[in-house]
């Protein structure tokens, strides 16, 4: 689900793409639970096949551990994050970036890469570091505080094959880079808060959502056509997920961006979030809440 979101781009329309690698890639992991190997037949396949999976998996990966052990909210891309002003290159003659500009509940943001590849340790981290490293030093935030430490971050995953690599297990690296301090322009800038959001909700087939959302137009009438799915856990539903899951809002983050309208929604965000971590433990098997309260509910018996 994190590689369906990130894929998902904030100014681009929804793109079925974005749901294709919860569709072709679980197969290549079956019967390898708990761990995340591919099974021994992806050997049979074009290698160019594997190489790809490896890499738009690890960006789920990635996007996994930026929130659950870095305490990241918010991410989106860094190619729109520059067209709207909140990074800028520091080689102004060179277009090398990383892939995504992150920001935590206090508003500092994280500069981060996601790299992976099909091998062992010693196939990808000589030739993976070197390109991750330029990529993340190479833009530096404009309005926001960069995270000290940890402002920047290369994730770097190699997945192993069941048969193949014995002796090594998938494993994620992690590293973090020094480079240019922020300019702490505008800190009250929620730019990438709303960028974020927009990739949940395109995810989700919401693309006029997600233009009011950027455009910072109001919500007001947005409450009179939507559901909530229980009391105990009020999730705003506002569509499905490739599996039939029913995905949606955390009810009070809702209503803390739809309806900030031109205001800054960063104030209102912050205090729906204060009770995130209780609503993730108490919805149980029902389903789960990443930790910027997108929402996935698994029965539907929940509704009726």
């Amino acid at each position: 689900m994190e590689t369906g979101i990130a894929m998902s781009l904030a100014t681009s329309t929804f793109d079925p793409r974005s749901w294709f690698a919860l569709y072709r890639y679980g197969g290549d992991f079956a019967g390898t639970a708990p761990k995340l190997r591919f099974y021994s037949g992806v050997t049979t396949k074009d290698p160019r096949l594997t190489a790809i999976a490896s890499e738009e998996i690890s960006v789920g990966v990635t996007c996994y551990i930026l929130r659950e052990h870095f305490n990241i909210e918010h991410i989106t891309d860094v190619y729109a994050a520059i067209q709207a002003g909140e990074l800028a290159y520091v080689d102004p003659n060179s277009t090398m970036r990383p892939d995504y500009l992150c920001q935590d509940s206090i508003g500092e943001v994280v500069i981060a890469e996601s790299k992976g590849a099909t091998g062992t340790r010693s196939d990808i981290i000589n030739s993976m570091y070197p390109d991750g490293w330029n990529q993340v030093q190479n833009v530096r935030p404009i309005k926001q505080r960069l995270r000290s430490p940890c402002g920047r971050i290369l994730i770097v995953t190699n997945f192993c094959i069941d048969g193949m690599h014995g002796r090594s297990e998938t494993t994620t690296y992690i590293k973090d880079p020094d480079g240019e301090s922020s300019l702490e322009m505008d800190l009250e800038s929620d730019t990438i808060v709303r960028q974020s959001y927009a990739k949940c909700l395109r995810f989700m087939g919401q693309d006029v959502l997600a233009d009011r959302l950027l455009m910072r137009q109001s919500f007001e009438s947005l409450w009179d056509d939507v559901s909530v799915s229980d009391e105990d856990i009020p999730v705003v539903i506002l569509g499905m997920s490739p599996f039939q899951d029913l995905m949606g809002l955390y009810e009070p983050v809702a209503k803390a961006i739809f309806a900030g309208g031109s205001k800054s929604v960063m104030h209102k965000l912050k205090h729906a979030l204060l009770d995130i971590k209780a609503a993730r433990e108490k919805i149980g098997q029902r389903g789960y809440i990443l930790s910027n309260g997108v929402a996935v509910i698994h029965n539907w018996d929940i509704l009726l």
